[in-house]
C-alpha cells in the first residue's frame, strides 16, 4: 500500500502542465533578413519516451516544421522577406498525440530594407 504522502507526490507529478514558449525571437522584437532564427522551447509533461510535434506559423498561415535539439529546444529559420514590413504574429504549437495541443503567440515587427528607387536607364 502506498502512503498518503507518496500518493500526493505522485498526483503532483502528473499535474505538471506542458509548456511552450518562443526563445527567439522575443515578443515585440524587430526582425529582418532571410534567416531569422526561430527557437522554441517545448516541454511535454508525459513520461519520457513519447514524441512531440512542434510547429510554427506566421499570421495563421501554413505550419512550418522544426528540428528538435538539446534541452527541449526546437529550431528553424524564417525568411522575413516573405512578408511585408510591419507587425506579424508568430504562433508555436506543440502536440504529443495524447493531450490537447497547446500554443503561444508573439508579435514581431518586420523591418527589411526596401529599395524603392526607380531603375536607372543606361
Amino acid at each position: 500500500m502506498v502512503s498518503g504522502i507518496e500518493q500526493g507526490l505522485f498526483v503532483l507529478a502528473l499535474n505538471i502542465p506542458d509548456e511552450i514558449a518562443f526563445d527567439s525571437p522575443t515578443n515585440n522584437a524587430v526582425v529582418s533578413g532571410t534567416a531569422v532564427p526561430i527557437v522554441i522551447y517545448a516541454r511535454d509533461s508525459d513520461p519520457p519516451g513519447g514524441s512531440i510535434t512542434v510547429q510554427w506559423q506566421v499570421d495563421g498561415g501554413s505550419l512550418q516544421g522544426t528540428t528538435g535539439g538539446p534541452d527541449d529546444t526546437y529550431t528553424d529559420t524564417w525568411d522575413s522577406e516573405s512578408v511585408s514590413n510591419g507587425f506579424h504574429d508568430l504562433t508555436a504549437t506543440m502536440s504529443d498525440g495524447s493531450d490537447p495541443a497547446i500554443e503561444t503567440t508573439i508579435t514581431v515587427q518586420v523591418s527589411n530594407n526596401v529599395n524603392n528607387d526607380p531603375p536607372i536607364a543606361s
